[in-house]
């Protein structure tokens, strides 16, 4: 069984991911993939382009119906093998070496369909991580939220994860992490953050979310309920997946219940490490505070209002569409903030014009 889980980022995807690490016979996979975005960019373009690397894509993807060599697949998928080796090292209770390979050391020679590579690219990586286990069933996370619908077309026998987060308290932290943790600006996701976090990625999501809510081939977590009651939501996964849950549902963990001596570092917020087990006000203990403007917050609720009641959480204003707009005539600190460079600022100037579209 090929388990997906999707989010938007900046709302839990990792810690699930890490939860669900100890399911019954199943591979957790754990790092973040693009595939089909990826594979349709490169039969397209040869290349892996900014916006794809972004996840700031929503164009239907019109070139999976082709097969591509081992060669022509390796560069969209260095970082990820990067992060997974890192991964790998960074376990503890391993006493074997881990010999890094790219994908020519992982795949046969030939060309793959997507179908074919997906499949094969995590097999050969559980082997690399977990040589000792037989696994059965492999999950992975993607933060391709518009392209659901073509994973259930592609993977008929899928099973889909769906992890949701109140889209306030995403884009608060795709802001903290974006100019105040990475010192990047307004314009560096797509042409604006906000309009890439809520066109590109939550709405896409919660509407197809919306639409399958009685599909028995997907479940829904909150990102609040699953901080809250971590035990429960993993066993009511393992549940929908017909799986044994993992040893202790609220510890996060790697490659089938190996632990780390380190989680790293919080990617919102400077200073804060990642806890190994769930802690439900981490918010409030490190200390965040709201780094969304007034207008922000509107924005969101006029784009998400119709949407928010399907997910169970209440709209944060009732601001209308008209006195939303008005808010965007001035320019505000943020617009400008982090240009640095002559190239961030001409993106930025475009920016302005693109943010206000794209928004309202």
């Amino acid at each position: 069984m090929l388990v997906g889980v999707f989010g938007t980022g900046r709302n839990g995807s990792t810690l699930i991911t890490r939860l669900l690490d100890g399911l019954e016979g199943t591979y957790v996979h754990p790092v973040e993939e693009r595939f089909l975005t990826s594979f349709d960019d490169l039969a397209r373009r040869g290349r892996i382009s900014r916006l794809v690397q972004q996840n700031c894509v929503s164009r239907p993807l019109r070139a999976l119906d082709v097969s591509l060599d081992r060669d022509r697949l390796t560069p969209a998928f260095e970082g990820s093998l990067d992060e997974f080796f890192t991964q790998c090292e960074a376990v503890a209770g391993r006493d074997d070496a881990v010999e890094r390979v790219g994908l020519s050391g992982l795949l046969s020679t030939g060309s793959y369909r997507p179908e074919a590579f997906v499949r094969a690219y995590l097999e050969s990586l559980a082997r690399i991580a977990r040589p000792d286990l037989r696994f059965d069933h492999y999950l992975f996370k993607s933060i391709e939220t518009p392209y659901i619908a073509d994973y259930e077309a592609r993977f008929p026998d899928m099973r889909f994860v769906h992890i949701v987060r109140h889209p306030v308290a995403v884009c608060s932290s795709q802001k903290m992490t974006l100019f105040e943790r990475k010192g990047l600006p307004a314009s560096y996701m797509g042409y604006d953050w906000l309009a890439c976090m809520l066109n590109k990625r939550w709405l896409p999501h919660a509407r197809f979310i919306a639409e399958h809510r009685n599909d028995p081939r997907h479940v829904v977590v909150r990102y609040e309920d699953l901080v809250k009651d971590p035990n429960g939501e993993i066993e009511r996964v393992a549940g929908f997946l017909g799986l044994a849950p993992p040893l202790h549902p609220d510890r996060v963990t790697l490659f089938g219940g190996r632990t780390r001596e380190d989680w790293g570092a919080n990617p919102s917020k400077k200073g804060v490490s990642m806890p190994a087990t769930v802690v439900p006000d981490l918010q409030s203990r490190a200390g965040y505070g709201e780094i969304l403007t007034r207008r922000e917050i509107d924005v969101i609720a006029v784009k998400t209002r119709s949407l928010l009641g399907v997910l169970g959480y209440e709209c944060p204003s009732d601001v209308g569409r008209l006195r939303a707009a008005v808010q965007y005539l001035p320019i505000d600190r943020w617009e400008w903030a982090n240009c640095r460079s002559q190239g961030y600022v001409m993106r930025g100037l475009f920016g302005m014009f693109y943010r206000r579209g794209a928004l309202l």
